[in-house]
């Protein structure tokens, strides 16, 4: 289990949470797992530039 899911479990175990609460929170649970998976992407993106733009300056 990933720590941000381990906190989640944690949270609707904790705290007194209605369904819709829950809900909520697993739906930002996912948007913010999505938004690291884009955020690494284009980080490995901007990281292979660097690597071109470095080839290029010392070939």
């Amino acid at each position: 289990m990933n720590p941000s899911a381990e906190m989640l479990a944690y949270v609707k175990r904790n705290l007194c949470l209605n369904d819709i609460e829950i809900i909520y929170l697993e739906n930002i649970h996912e948007q913010c797992k999505t938004q690291r998976a884009k955020i690494l992407k284009r980080l490995e993106e901007l990281r292979n530039i660097n690597v071109d733009l470095t080839n290029a300056q010392n070939p």
